[in-house]
């Protein structure tokens, strides 16, 4: 059964929250601007996870949509030994009024600290944006920012907040995901 695109960030919130534990460090934050140039969005967690924990994670993308809220589909379609070339797709509800449903992005990886991508394909004029990786004092903390730039403009007014509330999910499942992997490390 398909849930109305109403209850799906709702739900993602939920799920996000029974799996974080008391483990984090802190929620995210994310602060975006829609405008006639496009969206803009800077957001950062902190991680209980160590860098190269984090960097797995992020870069474990057959596996991004087992916990990404709303993602269908992270699959690598450039050939072995290739940079990545990675296929997305998703149900963003009405999110989708300014990031792509189905993307393919050309990703620049320097390890083990800054991934770049950029859309080759998809329903967007262009998408750029980095993830960024660093540890001061054992705290490691993952930065993202992008650069959207839809095929139509955004014609009507988003409710407040939205563009935040979805990458702060985002980021909160990657934290999650990357201290759940953590935790299983340190249980060996």
């Amino acid at each position: 059964m398909r849930l109305p695109s109403l209850f799906k960030p709702a739900l993602s919130l939920a799920l996000i929250l029974l799996t974080r534990s008391s483990f984090a460090i802190g929620p995210a934050y994310a602060s975006g601007t829609v405008s006639p140039a496009g969206v803009s969005v800077v957001a950062s967690v902190q991680v209980a996870a160590s860098p190269a924990v984090l960097w797995a994670t992020l870069t474990d993308y057959n596996r991004l949509q087992l916990f990404i809220p709303d993602m269908q589909l992270s699959r690598v379609i450039s050939a072995p030994g290739q940079p990545p070339v990675v296929e997305q797709r998703s149900d963003a509800g009405m999110f989708a009024l300014v990031v792509p449903e189905h993307v393919t992005l050309s990703m620049v990886e320097t390890p083990p600290g800054s991934i770049r991508f950029r859309a080759i394909s998809g329903a967007v004029a262009s998408l750029t944006g980095e993830w960024l990786i660093s540890e001061q004092d054992h705290i490691t903390l993952l930065n993202y920012h992008v650069h959207m730039m839809p095929l139509l403009p955004v014609l009507i007014t988003l409710p407040s907040g939205i563009v935040e509330r979805e990458v702060k999910l985002h980021m909160e499942a990657i934290a999650g995901e990357a201290e759940r992997r953590m935790r299983a490390v340190a249980k060996r």
